[in-house]
């Protein structure tokens, strides 16, 4: 899934993910595979990096989309 991702030029930042799921992404590998580097404390956390890493980026085709859900 997440190769899947990475092909098309996804990004996934992901927030607030403690306990049993951040233990079950880590036994399966996935956290490795998004990287460290987009897990965040907050959202706020997560778009203030994003915003950081693409100063100066300018593509018109990029498309831009959030998800954000409280389970």
């Amino acid at each position: 899934m997440t190769f899947e991702f990475k092909r098309k030029g996804i990004k996934i930042y992901l927030t607030g993910v403690h306990g049993p799921v951040r233990d079950a992404m880590q036994r399966g590998g996935l956290i490795e595979q998004i990287g460290k580097e987009h897990f965040f404390l907050s959202v706020q956390e997560a778009i203030d990096s994003y915003t950081q890493r693409n100063i100066g980026v300018v593509n018109p085709e990029l498309k831009k989309y959030g998800l954000q859900t409280t389970i």
